[in-house]
Protein backbone atom coordinates (compact mmCIF):
# COMPACT_ATOMS: atom_id res chain seq x y z
CA UNK A 1 0.00 0.00 0.00
CA UNK A 2 1.83 3.46 -0.98
CA UNK A 3 1.04 6.84 0.05
CA UNK A 4 1.41 10.25 -0.57
CA UNK A 5 2.62 11.40 2.37
CA UNK A 6 33.39 10.49 0.15
CA UNK A 7 34.71 11.30 3.31
CA UNK A 8 36.31 8.36 5.72
CA UNK A 9 34.53 9.05 8.55
CA UNK A 10 30.71 7.11 7.88
CA UNK A 11 29.76 7.97 11.82
CA UNK A 12 25.71 7.61 12.25
CA UNK A 13 24.79 6.96 8.77
CA UNK A 14 23.58 3.22 7.94
CA UNK A 15 23.90 2.25 4.51
CA UNK A 16 20.35 0.50 3.37
CA UNK A 17 21.53 -2.44 0.77
CA UNK A 18 19.45 -2.03 -2.17
CA UNK A 19 16.11 -0.65 -1.71
CA UNK A 20 14.89 -2.38 1.10
CA UNK A 21 12.21 -0.99 3.37
CA UNK A 22 13.69 0.68 6.60
CA UNK A 23 12.54 2.60 9.73
CA UNK A 24 11.81 6.29 10.56
CA UNK A 25 14.65 6.31 12.75
CA UNK A 26 17.08 4.15 10.04
CA UNK A 27 15.73 7.05 7.19
CA UNK A 28 16.38 9.74 9.55
CA UNK A 29 20.13 8.30 10.13
CA UNK A 30 20.60 8.21 6.25
CA UNK A 31 19.78 12.12 6.31
CA UNK A 32 21.10 13.17 9.21
CA UNK A 33 17.61 14.44 9.98
CA UNK A 34 14.94 12.97 13.64
CA UNK A 35 13.02 10.30 13.12
CA UNK A 36 9.87 12.99 14.11
CA UNK A 37 11.07 14.95 11.00
CA UNK A 38 10.65 12.11 8.68
CA UNK A 39 7.19 11.54 10.25
CA UNK A 40 6.19 14.67 9.62
CA UNK A 41 7.35 14.83 5.69
CA UNK A 42 5.18 11.67 5.31
CA UNK A 43 2.12 12.86 7.26
CA UNK A 44 2.32 15.91 5.31
CA UNK A 45 2.67 13.94 2.02
CA UNK A 46 6.56 14.50 0.92
CA UNK A 47 7.61 10.93 1.46
CA UNK A 48 5.76 8.23 0.55
CA UNK A 49 5.33 5.13 2.82
CA UNK A 50 4.59 1.59 2.49
CA UNK A 51 3.50 -0.77 5.56
CA UNK A 52 5.17 -3.91 6.37
CA UNK A 53 3.26 -7.33 7.29
CA UNK A 54 3.14 -6.12 10.61
CA UNK A 55 1.07 -2.99 9.57
CA UNK A 56 4.18 -0.71 10.46
CA UNK A 57 4.89 2.38 8.10
CA UNK A 58 7.85 1.96 6.53
CA UNK A 59 10.45 4.06 3.75
CA UNK A 60 12.41 2.55 0.64
CA UNK A 61 15.65 3.67 0.59
CA UNK A 62 14.44 4.92 -3.27
CA UNK A 63 11.71 7.35 -1.81
CA UNK A 64 14.20 9.37 0.02
CA UNK A 65 16.98 9.31 -3.03
CA UNK A 66 13.74 10.40 -4.75
CA UNK A 67 12.93 12.98 -1.49
CA UNK A 68 16.04 14.28 -0.44
CA UNK A 69 18.65 13.38 -3.38
CA UNK A 70 21.73 10.99 -3.86
CA UNK A 71 24.23 13.00 -2.24
CA UNK A 72 23.04 13.49 0.86
CA UNK A 73 22.92 9.64 1.12
CA UNK A 74 26.04 8.80 -0.75
CA UNK A 75 28.47 8.22 2.77
CA UNK A 76 26.51 5.76 4.59
CA UNK A 77 27.82 2.57 6.79
CA UNK A 78 25.47 -0.13 7.44
CA UNK A 79 22.40 -0.37 9.30
CA UNK A 80 23.89 -3.00 11.50
CA UNK A 81 26.71 -1.00 12.85
CA UNK A 82 24.53 1.36 14.19
CA UNK A 83 24.36 1.16 17.77
CA UNK A 84 20.97 1.72 20.58
CA UNK A 85 22.65 4.88 21.60
CA UNK A 86 22.73 5.98 18.31
CA UNK A 87 19.01 5.56 18.17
Amino acid sequence: MMATAKKSSNKGKPQVPNDQLMSFREAGLLVNRSHTTIIRWVNEGFLRFERDPSGSRRIRRSELVRFYGATAMSDSRPISEVTPSEN
